[in-house]
C-alpha cells in the first residue's frame, strides 16, 4: 500500500509539472481544461465508490472510464506539444493500476 501511494505521488507531481509548463506557455485549451476536470471528478468518485460505498462494479466502469480519459489527456497534450510527453506517462500508468487493481478485485469475489 505504502508503494502505491509513493507511485501515486511520484506520477501525479510529474504530470503536474507538464500542465505548469502548458500553463506558463499559455497553450490550455477548452478540450484540455475539460478533461483535466472530467479526470478530477471520477478520481473523486473511483474513491467514493470504492471506499465508502463499496460498490465494485460501479468503481470498475468509473476506474475504466478514468483510464480512458487520462488517455485522452495524453492525446490532447500530444496535440499541443507536437510530441507525446513522458511526464504524462507514469500518470496514465498508475490508471491502468487502479482499473487493473479494481479489476482483479471484482473477480476475486
Amino acid at each position: 500500500m505504502n508503494y502505491t501511494i509513493l507511485f501515486m505521488f511520484i506520477s501525479f507531481s510529474l504530470f503536474n509539472i507538464d500542465l505548469i509548463n502548458l500553463l506558463i506557455k499559455n497553450k490550455l485549451n477548452n478540450d484540455t481544461l475539460y478533461f483535466l476536470i472530467s479526470n478530477m471528478i471520477l478520481g473523486i468518485s473511483i474513491l467514493i465508490f470504492y471506499f465508502y460505498y463499496k460498490d465494485l462494479f460501479i468503481s470498475l466502469l468509473t476506474s475504466f472510464l478514468y483510464m480512458l480519459n487520462q488517455f485522452f489527456i495524453i492525446r490532447e497534450l500530444k496535440v499541443i506539444k507536437q510530441k507525446y510527453s513522458l511526464l504524462s506517462m507514469p500518470y496514465y500508468f498508475f490508471s491502468i493500476y487502479v482499473f487493473s487493481y479494481i479489476l482483479v478485485t471484482f473477480f476475486n469475489l
